[in-house]
């Protein structure tokens, strides 16, 4: 049986695609999404035969996500082949969105950002969860508030679009105050295009 496919509810008109299986990472403490399943990345060619199977009957798609966790993260050749697959299988297409991390923005020039975007990349959802260091560390999440805040500054400066996502009561009754100002500094500073609690 297939493990359930994730995706933000803003995607939920969009032609959904596994390009990968689960999270690179897999290890935040507040996220049970892909537990039920080891990381893999598709190869190109598998890929491109999923997205040619995908487009029978559905040729006309103008939305597509690339699911699991962070595809963002694979490497910058491969995203572009995969843009490329899309645009020939999908004349009509728009837009294709991904999630994010700010570790995987970080890892991409901003040439590269850019082109990714003339690629028909549009948003990278991406989980800052909060701004407060210390309520990242204690959840174990992989990075910190400002390389997320950097990264998503790189990439709407390039173009690309920003949907950040905040968990509300992640430092507890402990740092309740430090999560939520720390939380509003890091939004304010990265003004992000869509915003979701």
């Amino acid at each position: 049986m297939e493990p359930p496919l994730y995706r933000p509810p803003a995607e939920a008109d969009s032609l959904l695609l596994r390009i990968d299986q689960g999270c690179p990472y897999n290890r935040c403490a507040f996220c049970g999404m892909y537990r039920d399943r080891s990381f893999r990345r598709s190869t190109l060619e598998e890929a491109s035969a999923l997205i040619a199977k995908s487009a029978r009957g559905n040729s006309e798609a103008r939305r597509v996500f690339l699911a699991d966790g962070d595809v963002m993260a694979r490497p910058f050749e491969d995203l572009s082949a995969i843009l490329g697959m899309l645009r020939k299988a999908f004349p009509s297409l728009a837009r294709v969105n991904v999630y994010a991390t700010g570790t995987a923005i970080a890892a991409k020039t901003d040439e590269q950002l850019a082109s990714l975007r003339e690629g028909r990349l549009h948003t990278l959802y991406m989980g800052l969860e909060s701004g407060d260091e210390e309520t990242l560390r204690r959840c174990c999440k992989a990075e910190s508030a400002s390389l997320m805040v950097s990264a998503g500054l790189r990439a709407q400066a390039r173009g690309l679009h920003m949907s950040v996502m905040v968990l509300l009561g992640l430092g507890g009754k402990e740092r309740t105050s430090e999560h939520a100002k720390a939380t509003a500094s890091a939004l304010n500073l990265m003004k992000p295009k869509l915003l979701s609690f």
